[in-house]
């Protein structure tokens, strides 16, 4: 702990998240550079005024992290998911869009301050048949869940965060990536009432 504190010149929470999560010492100078980073772009992003959405469900909670804070930053570590320096071309690639550009995010649902599931988010026009929309896809959902019941519960708060994401950003569609742990069947039921499904590869 003591390391982790000189190693992030001051900055506790930091040095507080690379022990919480127990990321290891290698990946250290990565995170610490993609932070700097982050909080010397422009913080007015297309997610800026819509961080104050919040979705509670008993002691979780579910929102789009700041861009230059320690949730999304080890949203990767947190999860034990590809978006880490240990896969450059891959998760770390999306986690550095997230924090950088400004039509990407990250989504995480937590208790008591620790992190039990998240996803890359990104805002995007479309067009098709001539027709213009705006939508929000969920790229992924990574999460620490294993059960049936834990997954129920991690898709019915990410569900319900959607809907209100979708009504406040005035949003056209919602998508989800193939990617990840989400079952096509789940949603099935709830596909012509709310969601248009379709599954993403590239980035955006």
């Amino acid at each position: 702990a003591l390391s982790a504190f000189k190693f992030s010149e001051g900055r506790s929470d930091l040095a507080y998240g690379l022990v919480k999560y127990n990321v290891p010492t290698g990946r250290w100078s990565e995170y610490k550079k993609l932070l700097e980073k982050a909080e010397l772009k422009n913080k007015r992003d297309k997610f800026q005024n819509f961080r104050s959405i919040v979705y509670s469900q008993g002691e979780y909670k579910a929102y789009i992290a700041p861009k230059s804070s320690i949730d999304a930053l080890l949203c990767g570590e947190a999860t034990d998911c590809c978006m880490t320096p240990a896969y450059p071309s891959q998760g770390w690639h999306c986690l550095s869009g997230a924090l950088l550009e400004k039509n990407q995010a990250i989504f995480v649902v937590e208790k008591g301050g620790t992190i039990f599931s998240q996803s890359w988010i990104w805002y995007q026009d479309l067009k098709r048949d001539d027709v213009k929309f705006t939508g929000v896809c969920f790229d992924s959902l990574e999460t620490v869940f294993k059960t049936p019941k834990e997954l129920v519960l991690i898709f019915s708060i990410m569900q319900e965060f959607a809907l209100l994401l979708k009504k406040e950003m005035k949003l056209d569609l919602i998508w989800f990536g193939e990617q990840g742990i989400f079952e096509e069947d789940y949603f099935s039921s709830i596909e012509d009432e709310v969601f248009d499904l379709c599954y993403l590869y590239s980035v955006p």
